[in-house]
């Protein structure tokens, strides 16, 4: 039951961080340099960082299953969050995987 809820708290956590996007007011009080900034963030790094995020989360629920008679998965081999994600983004970063396929 609880890692179900916190399942559904990570859920909706990064549900909230990949559609966070500030309202006009907060929008036009931004630099000029803070609103390149904050477009940069939202059109490169939010959704590589979101789907990074999401894939963390169904490891750690897929390591979490258990089967009768064997102790679960995540007991075995701890899942290092930080680690994992960044080996994710280091996957999904264009610029890694364009450079990967030329050498």
């Amino acid at each position: 039951m609880a890692g179900t809820e916190a399942a559904a708290g990570t859920e909706a956590a990064l549900l909230a961080l990949s559609s966070a996007q500030l309202d006009a007011e907060q929008l036009a009080a931004l630099s000029d340099a803070e609103r390149e900034r904050y477009e940069y963030l939202k059109a490169h790094i939010m959704p590589t960082l979101s789907a990074s995020l999401q894939a963390l989360t169904r490891e750690r629920e897929r390591r979490q299953e258990a089967r009768p008679g064997e102790p679960a998965p995540l007991e075995l081999f701890p899942l290092n969050a930080l680690s994992f994600v960044a080996q994710n983004l280091m996957r999904r970063n264009p610029q890694h995987q364009t450079r990967a396929a030329t050498e």
